[in-house]
């Protein structure tokens, strides 16, 4: 066997394309997914805020992220902590929960005092008497099913388009690097083919 039949033995290509293995196939596939995913949910939330014109009734799989802006239900709900909304409505509510609902153009998340036959009383925690009015069925965005108070002030920084721009250059940043350090990585690796 000469030199050449045995380079062409040992090249890792097929036809000028590099010859992957299972893993390797198995984990660009994963990322081609993951990447699919990620563009099909930013144009789904893009979609929404541009088409969807009440914020209210934007959910995602039933939920929907907020921002608690007032200080009314500290110390359970901090200023600027995250909520997140499941869709609900007036049989789902029961005394002791709380809920988020529409008041004028406002989106309030309040605790449930009580329940009559068609509205509900709600005060905030923080708050020396009830609200001065009453929850209709109609108002009620759902209940409140998660709340963090460390983590609003990422959400705070999406407020903005020119953050919203900032944050997507930074995770394509964050992935172009990866990708180059990948590629680097290949290149310094020795072939162990080619030292035999």
């Amino acid at each position: 066997m000469d030199e050449k039949e045995e380079v062409i033995k040992n090249d890792n290509t097929v036809k000028g394309k590099i010859k992957l293995s299972k893993g390797e196939r198995l984990n660009n596939a994963f990322h081609n997914v993951l990447f699919a995913l990620t563009i099909a949910l930013l144009g789904y939330i893009l979609y929404n805020y541009i088409v969807v014109k009440d914020p209210a009734k934007i959910f995602y799989f039933g939920y929907k992220p907020a921002i608690i802006i007032s200080g009314s239900m500290e110390p359970v709900i901090k200023q600027n902590g995250l909520i997140v909304i499941k869709k609900a409505g007036f049989n789902d509510v029961k005394v002791g929960d709380i809920i988020a609902f529409k008041y004028g153009n406002a989106l309030v998340s309040h605790k449930v005092i009580a329940k009559y036959k068609n509205n509900l009383q709600t005060k905030g925690v923080n708050n020396l008497v009830p609200d001065p009015f009453r929850v209709k069925k109609n108002m009620i965005v759902g209940k409140v099913v998660f709340i963090s108070n460390v983590v609003a002030w990422l959400i705070l920084s999406f407020k903005t388009p020119i953050n919203i721009f900032l944050w997507i250059l930074l995770i394509a940043l964050v992935v172009v690097f990866i990708v180059l350090l990948k590629k680097l990585l290949r290149k310094d690796k020795p072939d162990a083919k080619s030292d035999n």
